[in-house]
């Protein structure tokens, strides 16, 4: 990804969480300001059909485009995860599990967001950031009034070697709930799905080999 873009991104997504928890109107119009000059998003969407387990669900593959003021350039979806207080801890397990490196990890203290939340609350985490051979997950805690338990989708992970997806499956699922024992399927070496003990809805697949 574009160093610019990458950049413009981290800042986006730490002005809109100071944003939302701020009513100050001055850090709102510093959001809207800078939400402006952000290259122009586009959105396509496609339908393909999957099968897994017994059923049939539909997948939707999304790409986005984004328009920088030089260049096309193309940028992947980042899964935004929320996290009731807990965030550093789940992501500094999750670097250790998947072998990725944290790449940020901003609590509200020394921030514009100290001063419009509680004492208690200058710790949380604002914005993380985990990087695991390219792929990019970002994360911080809601706060206790907007903290939904996270529902309707899973971060899945494609590992190639059968043995890493057992062993990421296995410590991952420590102190959580197995939705779905990691085992072979008609589709993949083996197959798994799981909710963390973080509340995070995770699925594991390490796929067959192609012919």
């Amino acid at each position: 990804m574009h160093t610019t873009t990458r950049t413009a991104m981290m800042l986006f997504a730490t002005f809109y969480s100071v944003a939302l928890l701020s009513s100050s109107p001055s850090v709102r119009l510093s959001f809207e300001k800078f939400q402006k000059n952000l290259p122009a998003v586009s959105i396509s969407v496609d339908s393909v059909r999957r099968i897994s387990r017994a059923d049939d669900l539909r997948v939707i593959n999304l790409q986005i485009t984004l328009d920088h003021h030089t260049k096309e350039c193309s940028m992947q979806i980042h899964p935004y995860l929320n996290f009731n207080g807990n965030c550093k801890e789940a992501f500094e397990s999750y670097e250790r599990i998947l072998k990725g490196k944290l790449e940020a990890m901003m609590p509200h203290a020394g921030t514009p967001a100290e001063a419009h939340t509680p004492p208690q609350w200058h710790d949380k985490i604002l914005h993380a950031r985990l990087n695991v051979n390219g792929a990019i997950l970002m994360a911080s805690d809601a706060p206790p009034e907007g903290y939904k338990q996270p529902e309707g989708f899973a971060v899945s992970l494609g590992i190639a070697d059968v043995k890493e997806a057992e062993r990421v499956f296995r410590e991952l699922s420590e102190g959580g709930r197995i939705t779905m024992p990691f085992q072979p399927t008609f589709w993949a070496l083996g197959f798994g799905m799981l909710t963390d003990r973080y509340g995070i809805p995770w699925m594991i697949n390490c796929d067959k080999p192609t012919a």
